[in-house]
């Protein structure tokens, strides 16, 4: 057992340099961040694969000996574990991984004699990971009548160290922030309306998103032409989970994704729903802040706090920020803690007072903001 943990904790070695972390619950294995499961009834693949699929991860992944190795030692607890491969027939070049990457390229730990598929659910695929047999990979019955523990991987992701809890919700080095609007407040979020790039993505957000009693969440996209639609961050339209048994499709322009199903269901951009604004997680290169700054800023900018992403030094900011012609200004409160922000409009009127985020608009296109208090805070501005 103690060369086994000596085993793991050098292929660990590697990664933990590279200021690579993994989510909660998660432990880095080579450049992996895995989690073992407990078996599920009589080892059902099926239910393994949700397991994974609830943190918008897959079965595990190997493609080489040196992974291969170091999963089975991390397993080695669990006599058989599922890993993310599926074969359709008795090749390797019929194998395929559970991610949608593809066949099985390069590497195959397949016993001599596997993969054996005689049927269409018998090409599930295990690992045994005690034994002189361990690391040996299995083709199995989908549904066999022993213990199978699923071991799930999900996406690791730099870790910027950010002081702040505001990010409830991180996936594959993104925050997601949870509102409630029409597609036009969606756009609020500027370049970070919601765009969806995998089914892994779009499986962590079905299982983890959803506030309670609500069956939709509206996405940043919008129908262009025909069938043609097109992401808000301006992203390439690189995954599609739009239902095809959605008859509206032609005539509703914007998208949401079903609470039950995952797929995208037409909807009307004008209805109000939950919705998502997705931000990559700032790294810790100093942002200029503005505070203080002696001239008119002008929109479209972003404006911190001192020091942000850490605490400040005590000291309050201000900001006088304006917009050209007749557009107004709007501010977006995407990050704060331990400060108090107060926005008022030209004429010094009060447009609100807060610790929390949100989305303010002024009347007219100026817009002054006052910070105190020692936390920090992140806000995008924009001609509206």
């Amino acid at each position: 057992m103690l060369k086994n943990l000596l085993i793991l904790s050098w292929l660990s070695l590697p990664i933990l340099g590279q200021n690579y972390i993994c989510p909660p619950n998660y432990t880095m294995v080579l450049n992996k961040c895995l989690q073992v499961f407990p078996t599920t009834a009589w080892g059902n693949h099926s239910a393994a694969e949700q397991i994974c699929r609830k943190d918008g991860g897959t079965l595990v992944t190997i493609r080489s000996a040196i992974e291969n190795r170091a999963v089975a030692t991390f397993a080695a607890g669990n006599n058989r574990i599922w890993i993310g491969t599926f074969c359709f027939g008795n090749d390797t070049s019929q194998c395929v991984y559970d991610d949608y990457s593809g066949p099985l390229s390069g590497f195959s730990g397949f016993e001599r004699g596997y993969p054996l598929v005689t049927n269409h659910n018998d090409g599930c695929v295990l690992m045994v990971t005690q034994g002189s047999t361990a690391g040996n990979w299995l083709s199995s019955w989908c549904n066999p009548y022993e213990p199978v523990s699923p071991v799930c991987e999900v996406p690791r992701f730099v870790d910027y160290q950010i002081p702040t809890p505001s990010c409830v919700n991180k996936y594959d080095g993104f925050c997601y922030f949870l509102w409630q609007g029409t597609y036009q407040d969606g756009t609020s979020c500027g370049s970070s309306f919601l765009s969806i790039h995998s089914k892994r993505e779009n499986d962590y957000i079905q299982n983890n998103l959803f506030p309670p009693g609500q069956n939709q969440i509206l996405i940043g996209t919008k129908r262009q032409y025909l069938v043609y639609y097109a992401w808000t961050d301006t992203t390439n339209w690189d995954f599609d989970n739009r239902d095809p048994m959605d008859f509206n499709l032609n005539r509703l322009d914007c998208l949401a994704i079903n609470r039950s199903t995952g797929l995208w269901n037409s909807v009307a951009c004008n209805v109000s729903l939950p919705l998502v604004c997705k931000y990559p997680i700032p790294d810790n290169h100093p942002i200029e802040s503005h505070c203080n700054a002696n001239s008119l800023l002008m929109a479209p900018l972003t404006i911190t706090s001192n020091g942000y992403p850490h605490n400040n030094n005590g000291s309050s900011c201000s900001y006088k920020i304006g917009t050209t012609g007749a557009y107004r200004v709007k501010i977006s409160i995407v990050d704060i803690w331990g400060v108090q922000l107060t926005i008022r409009d030209f004429d010094g009127n009060l447009i609100a007072q807060t610790g929390l985020q949100g989305t303010y608009v002024s009347p007219s296109s100026y817009i002054s903001v006052t910070q105190t208090g020692t936390g920090g805070f992140k806000a995008m501005v924009i001609p509206y």
